[in-house]
């Protein structure tokens, strides 16, 4: 992802996805408990049917690129 403004969804190996959310208040919004990351990433996720769904906010829009749990 180049733009940090926006929303990203990526997949990985099939049973993790991956889902950027670029605005903190979006990323609020969604009902799960948070873990904040030493690398500045907050993340919550969803497991269902075998998927886990990872949703992550970075603080830091030189860092919205990359793509960790």
């Amino acid at each position: 992802m180049t733009d940090p403004t926006h929303d990203y969804v990526g997949v990985h190996d099939g049973d993790f996805v991956y889902v950027i959310v670029a605005e903190r208040s979006k990323f609020d919004r969604i009902a799960r408990p948070v873990t904040v990351h030493a690398n500045g990433c907050t993340s919550k996720f969803v497991e269902a049917d075998g998927v886990r769904i990872i949703f992550q906010h970075w603080a830091g829009s030189d860092k919205a690129s990359e793509v960790r749990s």
